[in-house]
């Protein structure tokens, strides 16, 4: 469990941002999103991390970087974080915006990203051999990529 606890947190953590979908639903929800949210409790900690995704042949990858002086923030956010995960196995109701549910729908699928960490930074891997879940991969990695643009875009305003 706690490792599942530590996938989720880390591919959340990494888009924990408001971004618009293609259909105007946000992509990420800070407000409601019982995921998000956590994250966003913690004081400058959205503000000082980055996100990129990468096409992969054969599904996606997260790059995210946490500036330094942050890190004890997140690890606060991932075990705020915790009570959620098991509200959702106990089969509770939770709300989770259209990322995490996306997300989580992965998982339950049976992705199981290869998580890398290297100083600040964290990476995850998510691939697959069977090609529909290929394109799902691509599809959750490109609307968190284009998330991530208006994130960055709307800041800057």
């Amino acid at each position: 469990m706690r490792k599942a606890l530590l996938l989720t947190c880390t591919m959340l953590f990494a888009l924990a941002f408001i971004a618009v979908a293609a259909d105007d639903q946000p992509w990420f929800d800070l407000k409601k999103c019982e995921f998000c949210n956590k994250l966003a409790a913690q004081p400058g900690l959205v503000e000082h991390m980055t996100s990129h995704y990468y096409q992969l042949h054969n599904g996606c990858m997260s790059v995210v970087h946490i500036d330094h002086d942050y890190q004890a923030a997140f690890t606060k956010a991932l075990e705020a974080m915790r009570p959620v995960v098991q509200a959702l196995q106990a089969g509770k109701p939770v709300y989770t915006c259209p990322h995490c549910k996306t997300l989580g729908d992965l998982y339950m699928a049976g992705v199981v990203p290869d998580e890398i960490s290297s100083g600040d930074d964290r990476m995850e891997v998510f691939t697959s051999t069977d090609s529909t879940m290929i394109k799902r991969l691509k599809e959750f990695g490109d609307k968190s990529e284009k998330g991530m643009e208006a994130l960055v875009a709307s800041m800057k305003k």
